[in-house]
């Protein structure tokens, strides 16, 4: 079955200081638009109670050096403006105003206008014409996809002195839903201590391949101990906090990394994989587990096996929340509700049989996906109807 799909490629940017200096004041633009044409859209509603729409032409008498950066940003700007005031107004309030230091830093140029042109030289060296920016230096570590036709790129300023570009395109695919082998559909259950254990035990990752903010909790704990004694927006305070942000960079690129080896994994070799449905936002307000919950990336790793394996033609089946993984033994079906967090090697005491509590939710998981993908459940995302009464 022949589809549309978009397909995003992101690349580390080495612009030059000319060239950080004009990312940075077209971030201050975006925001000198967003402000303004804010301020002027709320004192017309509160005058004639209605709605103006406004461009950012309107600003340019005022404000002359908009003229001297890319339009299409501001235009941009002025959409995502335009989409929170409808949002906003639904609720009987006003978007809020950014303030300085809190832009978003990134910007977009569109290929339709002729403002992208990639030279491709060698790995390292690299060049984009990107708009008045002139050529940027990135690094392709990975080719683009053929058959592609690009629609935009995307410059951002994610982390502390990082910079990345981002080009997006549109593909055909030729996407074929194969049919699921019930020997190559994998279990996963979630885990405070090990992300994730499976039901085959293929896919357990070890411990010194997770735990990426603590493992550079102390170091963290250090620089922000530096940065608490420093005066106030100092220039030695805004060095250490580029420093401190580096070290949270670290931890989420890592995360970032080991996720998407980990998903892309899983979806190669297996035909189907089951998970369940666990509202990480909840567990992540209790005590003893916010930590964890905020580092494994579960809700991250549930996205990106969602895409891969829907590209791919697979399913991705998520379990209720209701489904008693934990409580139901594998052995005999007796569902045991005195088990508690702190067991994890449990005795059934219908058949007493003592089994270990991750596994043998994992397996209870992979059966139950199973069950669902032979009930005829939906495309990609397989989800039960949460019982009347519940």
């Amino acid at each position: 079955m022949g589809m549309r799909q978009f397909l995003a490629r992101c690349y580390r940017a080495y612009p030059t200081e000319k060239q950080q200096s004009y990312i940075h004041r077209m971030f201050g633009c975006q925001r000198k638009v967003w402000n303004e044409l804010l301020c002027a859209k709320i004192e017309h509603h509160k005058k004639f109670c209605r709605t103006l729409r406004n461009h950012p032409s309107d600003l340019e008498r005022s404000f002359p050096y908009l003229n001297e950066v890319d339009q299409v940003p501001l235009a941009n700007t002025l959409l995502e403006l335009e989409k929170a005031w409808d949002h906003c107004m639904k609720s009987g309030k006003y978007p809020d105003f950014i303030p300085k230091n809190k832009e978003k830093k990134s910007y977009v140029l569109l290929s339709s206008r002729n403002d992208l042109s990639v030279v491709f030289r060698s790995k390292r060296n690299n060049h984009v014409s990107f708009g008045n920016l002139g050529w940027l230096k990135f690094t392709c570590h990975r080719p683009f996809p053929t058959g592609g036709r690009l629609l935009h790129a995307r410059l951002s300023n994610r982390f502390a002195g990082c910079y990345h570009i981002s080009f997006c395109f549109e593909i055909d695919a030729e996407v074929k839903t194969r049919p699921v082998e019930t020997d190559l559909v994998e279990g996963l259950d979630y885990s405070q201590t090990k992300l994730a254990v499976s039901s085959s035990g293929m896919f357990d990752p070890g411990s010194e391949e997770i735990h990426w903010y603590r493992n550079l909790e102390d170091r963290l704990a250090h620089e922000q101990k530096k940065l608490s004694r420093m005066e106030l927006f100092s220039r030695n305070w805004w060095k250490q906090k580029n420093r401190l942000a580096k070290i949270h960079s670290k931890a989420v690129c890592r995360r970032n990394d080991f996720l998407h080896k980990y998903s892309h994994c899983l979806a190669v070799s297996r035909s189907a994989v089951a998970v369940e449905d666990i509202d990480m936002r909840v567990m992540a307000r209790k005590k003893h587990m916010g930590k964890n919950a905020m580092d494994n990336g579960w809700g991250k790793l549930r996205r990106f096996l969602s895409y891969k394996l829907e590209s791919r033609g697979k399913k991705l089946v998520v379990i209720p929340w209701y489904f008693p993984s934990s409580k139901l033994c594998g052995f005999c079906g007796y569902v045991n509700n005195s088990i508690t967090l702190d067991d994890r090697t449990i005795t059934c005491p219908s058949c007493h049989h003592v089994y270990d509590r991750d596994l043998n939710a994992a397996e209870n998981i992979k059966r139950e996906g199973i069950r669902l993908l032979r009930t005829g459940g939906p495309p990609g995302i397989a989800r039960w109807k949460i019982p009347s009464g519940s």
